[in-house]
């Protein structure tokens, strides 16, 4: 949920980016699909992560060490106990796109 902007909502303004979605779900509307983006680093280790519809590439790179990828079909696979990357590596490819432009728009920003 994209807390920010569904508070300054009901505050009546309008966050720069976002959707309120916490007011579509208090007000009953459906919210609207989009993809999901994370990313976190703890010394040299940065994991990354993508939900887009029922898919979540998720991506750990160690310095010194390939990274390492997986992907969970989660309407198939809710728990993540069986990485599908390498009968969906078309989807790999977008999901893990997908990231790097979040990342590259992220930056601009700052």
């Amino acid at each position: 949920m994209d807390l920010t902007a569904s508070f300054l909502k009901l505050a009546g303004t309008k966050a720069p980016d976002g959707h309120p979605v916490l007011v579509d779900v208090i007000e009953g509307r459906e919210t609207p699909p989009r993809d999901l983006f994370w990313r976190a680093r703890r010394g040299d280790r940065t994991w990354r992560a993508v939900r887009s519809a029922n898919l979540k590439w998720i991506a750990k790179e160690d310095s010194g060490s390939p990274a390492e990828e997986w992907l969970f079909d989660l309407a198939n696979d809710p728990t993540e106990t069986t990485d599908v990357k390498t009968t969906r590596i078309d989807e790999v490819k977008r999901l893990r796109a997908l990231g790097k432009q979040w990342e590259q728009d992220v930056l601009a920003e700052r």
